[in-house]
């Protein structure tokens, strides 16, 4: 479960790069702007991104042969791929530019996987002070584009929570079909069990019916 989480995310993260890349190769070409002067630095900072996703496919064994290094991995993990994000939505024009959605798209991430609502929430409020800051760095932070920023501001929190209850609903959802299948079990093995008397001879023994499976 722990490896298949880790390559999925490790998928998520390369998948996410490739088509930054492949959106910058393009206005490049055919559009001027803060994309097409800063193509070079947009392509080294994905660079940089490929390191987070490294750092995330060596999470399980990380996880097995040196636990105590598992937090501070996920730390700068976490570092180099916030500092990616605000790197390309500043070179790209900060909220006027079209890379802003990638805040959307960590916000989804990180409420997906994330312990509780109120992380989720917090991991939004990160996002949206780093599309804020990026603007700024940008030099597109004006009376003009306010209203656009408190509107991803506003929306941004509601993406984790919806992302976050998605998320809580399915581990019920898992955590109560592994205790049915666990029941299951247990009544099969002390079926199996009695059987196995019956065939030597032992009538003697009886199975309990389980009132939830009854009903």
């Amino acid at each position: 479960m722990y490896s298949r989480l880790s390559i999925e995310s490790t998928l998520t993260s390369l998948g996410k790069l490739f088509a930054i890349a492949v959106a910058v190769a393009i206005m490049s070409a055919t559009t001027t702007g803060p994309t097409h002067d800063h193509a070079a630095l947009i392509y080294a900072w994905l660079g940089v991104g490929l390191i987070s996703a490294a750092l995330i496919a060596s999470i399980p064994i990380i996880h097995i042969m040196a636990p105590k290094l598992e937090q501070p991995v996920l730390g700068v993990m976490a570092l180099l791929d916030i500092s990616v994000l605000v790197a390309v939505i500043a070179l790209t024009g900060g909220i006027e530019g079209p890379f802003w959605v990638l805040v959307l798209v960590n916000t989804a991430g990180a409420a997906v996987i994330s312990e509780s609502r109120k992380t989720a929430t917090l991991s939004s409020c990160l996002y949206v002070a780093a599309l804020v800051g990026a603007t700024a760095l940008a030099h597109t932070l004006t009376k003009a584009n306010s209203g656009p920023l408190v509107l991803v501001g506003l929306c941004t929190p509601l993406v984790a929570l919806l992302g976050s209850s998605v998320s809580e609903s399915l581990e019920a959802q898992r955590v109560a079909s592994a205790t049915e299948r666990d029941r299951l079990k247990s009544t099969v093995d002390e079926l199996s069990a009695a059987l196995a008397q019956a065939a030597q001879g032992d009538l003697s023994v009886h199975v309990e019916a389980d009132a939830d499976a009854q009903s």
